[in-house]
């Protein structure tokens, strides 16, 4: 008799604990309510107003404290109490604050009553620092209900959300649509405010979101449906007047409207959801947040919301990748960096080469040792990333086909073949240049032209040049093949492989 267990199938979530949950090591809790270590010492000790709240507020500190400290964490917790937070870009928050793995923060800092400008002016910053950062907003909405969530969230994405340049309608259809109203307000007064008020804030934040905006589609959403009627209603419409146009001059005059509420920095792209069976979220591309109702939900279960929330985002499985690298380098990186330092000879040919006179030479000998550090750090960590690919691969096999695509790379089942193989074959066979000095594979611009060098990287390298090669000094002859335009899916046909 087998007395096995079959192995549990792996689920997406589990890959995102792994990949988000599992590396959190300090969280910050930010909560104008909440008694924090340096409201007690001025109270305590230097007989200041410490505003260390109730012992209801207590109580929840505690609670979060011992949620974030449970056996399975043991996450290192700071608590601020929300004050000297201003909404001024410059000077928003304590720089510690924002070097966390996690923040818990409240939106209302000023009060139940008072505004989430404090708590957007963070999260902009947070938006803007070099680091992914994870927020669970904790907070009691706009009431009770945790439908008020909505209006938390909507604040939220519209200030993350920059000012587009181009739903701004030039003069020219400025004047045209201006015209067309101004006639239309004789026969109609008031037409234009109706107009206006076919729109809200989803249907800006609908338009501003997409990467390529079609209006023919927008038409047609739900978002704009009682504008386009309204505007069709008008039996004196011209014909040459298309709803297209009528339609971008209502975002334009949205976005004038919403110029307060934006963020004056482009912080990228901004996705979000609004709740769906209590699970919500929002994105850049340094920022996961979700909103979470302090009622409703108990300290513990904050985590298990924060996954359920990345689970509904869907994190692609290549970003899932690039995010266990760096956590794996930020973990194990010490060991490789032990091996190095343990080993007093290579230390000190290393120092040496520091110390050459020739300046040029010295550059190029630090590269190679970054350049094979970098080497050292990525084979510390690739058993490891590896693990986790074999994994995930072995969920996206699980899958059929079709379903793997539908949810993990809806973009990519009815993207052109011929574009993606050219996206690969770019990315595999091209990076970023290196070096103080030209070498093989350098793509040289020489006026509207493109040159590939051809020289062996060995016979380029500086201080290499003899017999007539010295007369030429300091320059450096080498071989190049001119580059020419081709279209994509011929040159694909010819690829190496």
């Amino acid at each position: 008799m087998n007395n096995s267990v079959a192995a549990k199938p792996i689920e997406y979530r589990d890959l995102i604990k792994e990949v988000y949950i599992d590396p959190i090591r300090t969280v910050v809790v930010i909560d104008d309510e909440f008694p924090s270590l340096d409201g007690l010492i001025a109270e305590k000790w230097y007989e200041e107003n410490g505003k260390c709240g109730t012992k209801e507020d207590a109580d929840k500190v505690r609670d979060i404290l011992a949620a974030c400290r449970h056996k399975d964490r043991r996450w290192l917790v700071d608590v601020h109490d929300g004050k000297k937070i201003s909404t001024d870009d410059d000077q928003c928050i304590a720089s510690h604050l924002h070097q966390s793995d996690l923040m818990i923060l409240d939106y209302h800092l000023d009060g139940n009553e008072g505004s989430g400008d404090k708590a957007i002016a963070i999260l902009r910053e947070l938006a803007t620092n070099d680091h992914f950062n994870m927020v669970i907003v904790y907070t009691k909405g706009y009431g009770n209900d945790a439908g008020d969530l909505d209006c938390v969230i909507r604040e939220i994405a519209l200030g993350l959300t920059s000012n587009k340049s181009g739903l701004v309608l030039n003069h020219q259809s400025l004047n045209k649509v201006t015209e067309y109203l101004e006639e239309w307000e004789d026969e109609e007064e008031g037409i234009t405010d109706k107009l206006k008020a076919t729109i809200d804030e989803n249907a800006y934040l609908a338009v501003n979101h997409q990467l390529k905006i079609d209006w023919k589609k927008i038409e047609k959403t739900p978002e704009f449906q009682e504008a386009v009627l309204l505007f069709e209603s008008n039996p004196n419409k011209p014909s040459k007047f298309k709803n297209s146009l009528f339609l971008r001059w209502l975002v334009h005059e949205q976005q004038k409207k919403l110029e307060s509420k934006l963020s004056s920095n482009n912080l990228g792209h901004v996705g979000f959801r609004y709740s769906e069976n209590g699970i919500n979220w929002i994105r850049t591309s340094r920022l996961f947040i979700t909103v979470i109702h302090k009622e409703q939900n108990t300290p513990d279960s904050l985590p298990d919301k924060l996954v359920e929330a990345l689970n509904h985002w869907q994190p692609e499985p290549h970003r899932l990748l690039m995010a266990k690298m760096r956590a794996a380098l930020d973990t194990r990186g010490a060991l490789a960096e032990e091996e190095v330092l343990d080993n007093p000879c290579l230390q000190a040919a290393w120092f040496e080469e520091l110390l050459i006179e020739d300046a040029s030479q010295r550059k190029l000998n630090v590269n190679k040792t970054i350049e094979r550090h970098w080497e050292g750090l990525g084979d510390s960590v690739q058993a490891e990333v590896a693990s986790f690919t074999s994994k995930m691969t072995d969920y996206l096999c699980d899958l059929d086909p079709v379903e793997a695509y539908k949810i993990h790379c809806p973009d990519g089942s009815n993207s052109n073949k011929t574009e993606n193989l050219a996206a690969a074959n770019c990315y595999h066979c091209t990076k970023a240049i290196e070096g103080n000095h030209l070498t093989t594979g350098h793509v040289l611009k020489i006026g509207a032209e493109f040159w590939l060098c051809l020289s062996p990287a060995c016979d380029l390298e500086p201080g290499q040049e003899k017999g007539w090669l010295k007369s030429l000094k300091p320059n450096m002859p080498f071989k190049a093949v001119q580059l020419h335009n081709a279209d994509i899916e011929n040159a694909l046909k010819n690829v190496n492989y």
